[in-house]
C-alpha cells in the first residue's frame, strides 16, 4: 500500500513540477515579447520626432461618400488626432 501512494505522489509532483515549469516560462515569454514591443515603441516614435511638422492639404469624405462605401462618418473627425494618426500610417504605405 505504501509503494502505490509513494508511486502517486512522485506523479503528481512530476505533474505539478511540469504545469509550474509551463507557467513560468510563458510568463518568460510574455515578459520578452513586452520588451521588444516597447523597443519598437521607442523606434517608431523616434522616427517621427526628428521629422518637422509641416501642413497639408485633406480631403475628407462626405457622410454621403462615407455611406456609399459602408462607412458611418459624418464627414468630421471626433478626435483631432485621429487625422495625424491616419495621415501617419498612409505615409508608412505610400
Amino acid at each position: 500500500m505504501h509503494s502505490v501512494v509513494s508511486t502517486f505522489l512522485d506523479r503528481l509532483a512530476e505533474r505539478f513540477t511540469a504545469i509550474l515549469a509551463g507557467v513560468v516560462s510563458s510568463r518568460v515569454e510574455s515578459l520578452r515579447a513586452e520588451a521588444q514591443a516597447e523597443q519598437i515603441s521607442y523606434r517608431c516614435q523616434a522616427r517621427w520626432r526628428s521629422r518637422p511638422a509641416r501642413q497639408c492639404v485633406v480631403w475628407l469624405a462626405t457622410e454621403v461618400a462615407s455611406h456609399a462605401f459602408g462607412g458611418t462618418a459624418r464627414g468630421e473627425l471626433r478626435h483631432p488626432t485621429q487625422a495625424t494618426h491616419d495621415l501617419g500610417v498612409a505615409a508608412v504605405w505610400l
